[in-house]
């Protein structure tokens, strides 16, 4: 039963002033709230036979909205009970001042039976508007509704009214912030895209709702709200991707590119687009990806085919353009250069030459790079070095400035490939991701690949430093050389022009072989012996390169340094006389001449075999001779060795003053590298300090020749015998 409320409505008149009527008309109110289904047709009819009236609004009988029983039925959620008033005679109220009626009250609270109810049995106008023009569609669709929907699309609603003056805080809520359409038309299509309710989009679209309808495309809205899924239904169901269209009037996929949407909604359209036509020019849908600075996208529209164009010196490319708009790196760019990486090139040498030689001169033109397909990115710690190398254009030769390019790509390209892309493989839809990956790997590979045969030019230009120093290379250059063409020059250029080979050690090579070339001329070295010559000249040009070595300067010339190393690697590889005689000469001499013995030396003989094993002037040669017959001589006529360890110690004694003067004259200074001095001077400050003062005297040798072993086998009294 309902309960008794004295003053249920206030400013009443006390109850025992107030007429029957009014009673009635207050407990026909109440059973609207309290009474149950079972009891609620008895006590209408009740209270109508003791005076209230249906369309009575109050106990003042004015006309108040909120007080009329339908309004208080459909808030009370009693759809039940609209047919029992309405069979009774129950008048619809007059809509309020905003326009929203009850029809659109229940779709808003999502009450499906009341709106089937409204329509059925109180003959609602299911397409009425409210003040700004939002029907009960409108209002379901924004309350993701799809119960109500359906109820009202099955009893004719229409899909495409459009609502014109819809409140700014409504359009935030369902558009976002950024919006663009206060006072345009807004369809419940545009609404239930932008809420991304996937149910009464499908709802809407098989109710023939018109794609076009509103001021803005629900295509377009989805994707700008990032509802993926309501993009592909759009699309899915025959929304032409070209018929895209914004505010402004962009259309198609240049207008999802343009609002920045999210890549999931791309990767859905691009599916959608034919990039035949699209082209390549500054309008082009990889130029709008370009201009947002969205590698995703630029990634994207590379995986689905879009073309890039040539690079071009008189106008701005895409490729001029990606690099002006990169913001981290050359991300932009490497994508770009993956459409036909150069790695085809690399592997030719002789396309790896012009390349290198290229790259010298476009190392800070990062389009032009990309446009030749090479990775920026992977050049990027290269191009300080490529700089340098390119102020030396004018002196250098174009084997040279590859040689150049080639030591800086492997002394600074990444020693480690970037790290991979994790993702799924056999997803077609990643088309972006794909091409990232695309990328990492080509790019990878052109690193291999430069590096690989960067090392390769390297190391052969060290091979021809290695063979540059044997005798084989001077023989060659002179039978090669045209009559008019100096040795010296001859050899520059072969080095230089042929090979790549740094300038410092050009000179240093060509010099050594043109002066020993010279000197065997001007000393007349073994005039009547080619063998003895070449032995001379070979020796003479070793010291030459050697001690000229030793002088360059290669702290700030990594490249230098680096076949310089060679060179003398390849020095050390040919055994010197000069530096075995100079660790210790009275080992050296005594197997020099197979002595065994200490009979008078032939001076002049040995001066001459000295100075084609040496390569150093017959002065120099002379004076080791003459002390070496000084020592022997004071050798034969000592008294103060008995064991081969002695004989050598008073030998070494007799000769460590005369040798160091000798090798220290002037003469030798362009000759006698400073490693050989250095082991010369080890080998005096040890025999200094190892010089008998005394000792024993050996007994004279009866045959007079003084007899003697060096290697220990046989001693001053064996000798007698």
């Amino acid at each position: 039963m309902i309960p008794h409320q004295a003053n249920l409505y206030p400013g009443a008149q006390p109850e025992d002033a107030t007429p029957p009527q009014l009673h009635a008309q207050r407990r026909l109110h109440d059973a609207i709230e309290y009474a149950s289904r079972e009891e609620f047709a008895a006590l209408v009819d009740r209270e109508l036979q003791r005076g209230a009236q249906l369309d009575r609004d109050n106990e003042f009988n004015r006309p108040d909205y909120h007080q009329h029983l339908l309004v208080e039925m459909v808030r009370a959620n009693k759809p039940w009970a609209i047919p029992i008033l309405m069979a009774r005679g129950l008048r619809l109220p007059v809509a309020p001042a905003d326009g929203i009626d009850l029809l659109m009250e229940a779709s808003r609270d999502n009450r499906p039976e009341l709106v089937r109810t409204l329509i059925d049995v109180a003959q609602m106008e299911i397409d009425s508007v409210d003040a700004g023009g939002k029907t009960a569609l409108h209002y379901a669709a924004f309350s993701e509704a799809a119960q109500c929907v359906a109820i009202l699309l099955e009893k004719g609603a229409d899909p495409d009214i459009q609502s014109t003056a819809m409140a700014p805080a409504d359009l935030e809520r369902v558009f976002g912030r950024q919006h663009e359409l206060d006072g345009s038309g807004i369809t419940p299509l545009m609404i239930a895209v932008a809420r991304g309710n996937q149910a009464i989009v499908r709802q809407l679209i098989d109710a023939d709702a018109l794609f076009n309808a509103g001021a803005c495309s629900p295509l377009l809205i989805a994707a700008r709200r990032n509802h993926p899924s309501i993009v592909r239904l759009l699309l899915e169901s025959g929304v032409p991707l070209p018929g895209i269209y914004d505010e402004s009037g962009r259309r198609g996929l240049a207008a999802l590119l343009l609002h920045h949407v999210s890549i999931d909604c791309l990767r859905v359209a691009v599916r959608h687009h034919d990039f035949s036509g699209n082209g390549n020019g500054s309008g082009s849908l990889l130029a709008i990806a370009i201009d947002q600075r969205n590698p995703a996208a630029v990634a994207l529209m590379l995986g689905c085919g879009a073309t890039i164009g040539p690079q071009s010196a008189d106008y701005n490319t895409l490729w001029d353009h990606a690099f002006l708009r990169e913001r981290n790196g050359c991300q932009m760019l490497d994508l770009m250069a993956a459409t036909s990486p150069c790695t085809d090139s690399i592997e030719d040498p002789d396309q790896l030459f012009e390349l290198l030689v290229e790259l010298v001169d476009t190392c800070i033109d990062s389009p032009s790079v990309a446009a030749e397909g090479l990775f920026p990115s992977l050049l990027l710690p290269a191009i300080p070095a490529l700089q340098r190398v390119r102020e030396q254009t004018d002196s250098l030769s174009q084997r040279q400035l590859a040689l150049e390019a080639a030591f800086a790509l492997v002394r600074y390209l990444p020693a480690r490939p970037a790290a991979a892309v994790t993702t799924q493989p056999a997803d077609p839809e990643l088309v972006d991701v794909h091409w990232i990956e695309h990328t990492r790997e080509c790019r990878e590979s052109q690193r291999k690949a430069l590096i690989r045969h960067s090392q390769q030019l390297i190391d052969a230009c060290q091979r021809a430093i290695a063979q540059a120093v044997t005798a084989g290379f001077l023989k060659a250059c002179m039978a090669q050389r045209p009559p008019n063409v100096s040795l010296h020059d001859y050899i520059d250029d072969h080095l230089a022009v042929g090979h790549g080979i740094p300038d410092d050690l050009v000179r240093l090579i060509a010099s050594g072989w043109s002066a020993a070339a010279q000197h065997v001329i001007a000393w007349n070295v073994a005039p009547n012996s080619r063998e003895e010559a070449d032995r001379f000249v070979s020796a003479f040009a070793r010291n030459w390169m050697r001690r000229a070595l030793e002088g360059i300067d290669t702290d700030d010339d990594p490249l230098l340094q680096a076949c310089a190393e060679a060179m003398d690697e390849a020095l050390e590889q040919v055994p010197s006389p000069l530096s075995a005689f100079c660790s210790n000469p009275v080992a050296w001499l005594r197997k020099f001449e197979g002595r065994n013995h200490l009979r008078p030396v032939d001076q002049r003989p040995l001066a001459g075999a000295l100075q084609l094993a040496f390569g150093l002037p017959l002065s120099t040669c002379t004076g080791l001779a003459s002390a070496w017959r000084e020592a022997i001589d004071a050798a034969r006529a000592s008294r103060n060795w008995r064991t081969p360890v002695e004989l050598t110690a008073l030998l070494e004694g007799s000769m460590h003053a005369a040798i160091d003067e000798v090798i220290s004259d002037d003469d030798n200074d362009d000759l006698v590298p400073d490693s050989d001095r250095r082991r010369l001077s080890a080998w005096v400050d040890a025999a200094r300090e190892q010089a008998p003062a005394g000792g024993r005297k050996r007994p004279a040798s009866n045959d007079g020749s003084g007899d003697s072993s060096d290697d220990g086998q046989s001693s001053p009294k064996q000798a007698r015998h």
